[in-house]
């Protein structure tokens, strides 16, 4: 049975009195439909369902500091994108993970601890969360560099990147996996396209990739725009429609040359290059592009993309939002930069050929694991 941490009046205190499990594995509530897959888990592998509301370092962390014995594996089971964890409340990137928290787990573990993250794509940025994560810890690492879950969604739950060797078994069974409908990515809308073309050639086009039809009324989804640098939305567009999912809705201000293949259109004045761009679902903020409350001069820019007089698509590994609008905006770290009015791919969220530096590097990522991680035999499901 779980435990959950949520229930606990007393989180310090030991979980397993009478035992000394050699794994635990660590379940993040938002996980749509985790209860299906924590169901097969063996008996003699603790579960530790994490509280939400609380910060969920912390609470491993305590979990950890009182173990009777070293563990000789830990596995995560969360959302994650390309190089982010998502885990309860937090996102955690190589960047900002708590190096003096996280590297006492070490005194938990064994010498050669294996640590299994479950989530979509985590590894997509070539490992540098994942090295990262082996670096403080001193264990192994192994992640997924593709989308973690049902088959049916484009998912499987091969942990393809791994810093050394992985001897800790996948703890799930074959009939959790089969039964499981859902994929470890954050789960909402998500802008996927954005033009900033000539006159009134300017579109928003946002993706579905949520496993269910999303309802944009129903939903409370609304776009707002902050001119200037302003920190007060000077324009909110309401959106109405019903986004399938896999597929794309598309905004288009209604003086745009291509409006007639948009899903909904707008006759206000619209965004400029320097104008910040906020994707909220019934108040909260899903995505954003720019920095709210600054003024980047005429646009946003770095490593050669610009959200002036150009056309951004996400990149492929992307499938969660930016949901910090206040945080510094370099649009080559999630997008690509077309020409200025480019509309071939709106409607079709990575139809479109990418890149020739991204296509190699994900080429790479898929036929050698991650081009400086060390080759070992992938963890095996237990059936």
């Amino acid at each position: 049975m779980p435990f959950l941490l949520s229930e606990s009046t007393s989180p310090l205190y030991p979980i397993w009195e009478n035992t000394s499990p050699t794994e635990i594995l660590f379940a993040d509530p938002t996980v749509t439909g985790y209860e299906t897959l924590i169901a097969s888990i063996p008996a003699e592998l603790p579960v530790v369902v994490l509280d939400p509301n609380r910060d969920a370092i912390a609470q491993i962390s305590e979990i950890l500091s009182h173990q009777k014995q070293p563990l000789a594996g830990l596995h995560i089971l969360s959302h994650a994108q390309s190089g982010m964890l998502h885990l309860g409340k937090s996102v955690l990137t190589d960047e900002n993970l708590p190096e003096a928290e996280i590297s006492q787990w070490a005194k938990s573990l064994t010498p050669d601890a294996d640590i299994l993250l479950y989530g979509c794509n985590l590894a997509a940025d070539l490992g540098g969360f994942v090295t990262r994560l082996a670096a403080i810890t001193g264990a192994d690492i192994a992640a997924s560099d593709n989308l973690t879950g049902s088959a049916a969604l484009g998912g499987d739950w091969e942990l393809e990147a791994h810093t050394g060797p992985i001897e800790v078994q996948i703890p799930l069974d074959a009939e959790a996996i089969g039964a499981y409908q859902g994929i470890l990515a954050p789960t909402d809308l998500f802008i996927s396209e954005y033009v900033e073309g000539s006159s009134n050639n300017k579109a928003l086009e946002f993706y579905n990739g949520t496993g269910s039809a999303i309802d944009l009324a129903a939903g409370g989804y609304s776009v707002e725009m902050y001119f200037n640098g302003n920190t007060t939305a000077a324009l909110t567009i309401n959106l109405t429609g019903t986004v399938a999912h896999g597929s794309t809705f598309v905004l288009a201000h209604s003086a745009a040359s291509f409006a007639g293949i948009a899903n909904q259109t707008n006759g206000n004045g619209w965004f400029n290059g320097n104008d910040a761009i906020v994707l909220r679902k019934n108040g909260i903020i899903l995505d954003a592009i720019g920095q709210i409350g600054v003024d980047p001069g005429t646009a946003w820019t770095g490593g050669g993309a610009s959200t002036l007089n150009r056309t951004l698509r996400r990149k492929s590994a992307i499938t969660t939002g930016d949901t910090n609008p206040s945080n510094s905006f370099n649009p080559s770290l999630e997008w690509i930069g077309f020409p200025e009015d480019t509309f071939s791919g709106l409607g079709a969220h990575n139809a479109a050929p990418q890149s020739p530096s991204l296509v190699a590097i994900l080429t790479i990522s898929r036929t050698r694991v991650l081009p400086f991680l060390t080759p070992a035999p992938l963890p095996q499901i237990l059936i």
